[in-house]
């Protein structure tokens, strides 16, 4: 069964104050849908990506951000989330 939302539900979503998940459960949801992401890069975009929601940006990264951004970074032989990472 397919549990994605999509962006127009997430959107209403949060306009009624449905929040981002706490760190912890966007860690499992990270595991679950990019289990090829190590432990240690999956903490690290989980602890940074709060940040970037925090900034004044056109659209905010949601839970989809984070795996396709963990997932890039894999492809890209990364396996911490250094500042050349980061860019």
């Amino acid at each position: 069964r397919n549990r994605e939302v999509h962006d127009a539900i997430r959107r209403r979503g949060q306009s009624h104050g449905v929040d981002y998940p706490v760190a912890k459960r966007e860690r499992l949801i990270l595991a679950r849908k990019a289990p090829q992401v190590q432990p240690k890069l999956a903490a690290e975009i989980v602890a940074f990506v709060p940040k970037l929601r925090g900034e004044d940006l056109f659209k905010l990264p949601g839970v989809a951000e984070s795996i396709d951004w963990a997932a890039a970074l894999m492809h890209l032989n990364q396996t911490e989330l250094s500042p050349g990472a980061i860019r």
